[in-house]
Formats: structure tokens, sequence, C-alpha cells
């Protein structure tokens, strides 16, 4: 159980990687934003398509405390879906790899398959050029009421993935990524 617990909070803390988005000019009327057009304006505000394709590998590093405890989160991406990631809280040291569609969970000596939907949800975050085109692997997206994030009118986009588990993303306007919630 305590294995379970630390993998849920392995999976919503790499949600917190920043996921890429494009656009030339800040639509105001609701009417005429879509989910996939604040995307593209993220994509363009980090350097376009061409150099948001280009990128092959990405590590992510994250420090922070739970429960006053030091987390600490590397996350190793490889194009186009492989994936490793460590956590380390305290003396516990969590390893997760995902290849060629299936993933493993390793804790001490303990090694476990990853199944159903952790699986899914491991194989959206190894896969690095998702947001170019979500519904390639099955992903629908859609654009929802603004919401204000620390004093910021953001938009919202929510993920939806096959098997029904969501998660959502906030923008600010201008095309920077806010964060993104399970």
């Amino acid at each position: 159980m305590k294995y379970l617990k630390l993998y849920l909070l392995i999976i919503i803390l790499s949600s917190l990687i920043a996921y890429p988005q494009m656009q030339d000019s800040l639509e105001t009327d609701p009417v005429n934003i879509t989910a996939m057009a604040v995307i593209q304006k993220y994509i363009y505000a980090i350097g376009g398509m061409e150099k948001f394709k280009s990128v092959k590998d990405r590590t992510t590093v994250m420090t922070g405390y739970a429960m006053n405890q030091l987390i600490d989160i590397v996350i190793m991406q490889k194009f186009p879906d492989k994936l490793f990631q460590e956590l380390n809280v305290g003396e516990v040291s969590q390893l997760i790899y995902y290849n060629n569609g299936k993933g493993v969970l390793i804790i001490g000596d303990e090694i476990t398959g990853i199944e159903n939907k952790e699986l899914e949800r491991l194989k959206v975050d190894a896969t690095m050029q998702l947001l170019v085109d979500p519904e390639k692997y099955g992903i629908k997206t859609e654009f929802l009421q603004n919401e204000m994030v620390d004093s910021i009118d953001c938009y919202k986009i929510k993920f939806t993935l096959p098997s029904g588990l969501r998660w959502f993303q906030y923008y600010d306007p201008l095309g920077a990524p806010l964060v993104s919630v399970l």
C-alpha cells in the first residue's frame, strides 16, 4: 500500500512537467479559442514547431518537500517514447522505466510491472511530441472556461485519455504553461 501511495505521488509530481503550445495573436473571444490553438500558441512561444520537434532528449530535475521530507525527482525522456524516472524520498528510492509499451516500477529489490491506467499514463508521459497531435495518441482535448491562477486569467485545457483518465493544463494568455494537474 505504501508503494502504491509513493507511485501515485510520482505520477502526480511528474504531471507537473511542462507540456508544449502556439499562435501569433491573442484571441479574446472564447467562441474562437480552441484547445489546439492554445497548444499551438505555446509551441510558438517556446521557439516554434521546428525547434519543438527537434528535441530528442529531455531531462527534468525537480526538488521539493512533502510532509517535511525532501523529494528529489529526475525524469529523462528520449524520443520518441522512452522514459526513466527516479524518485528519492529519505532513504527510499523508486525507479520507473518505460520502453516499447512496457513499464516497470522498482523499489529496493521489488520489481513490479506497470499495467492498465498507470501504463497508459506512463506512455503519455514518455511521448515527447504528444502535443503536436494529441488525437494521434487517442487523447481528446477540450478548451474550458478561463480560470484565475495566481491572479492571472488563464486558459484551461482538459486532456482525456481513452480510459477516461484526465488532467488539466493552465496557460497564461501569452502562451506559457503555468501548471498541469491530474
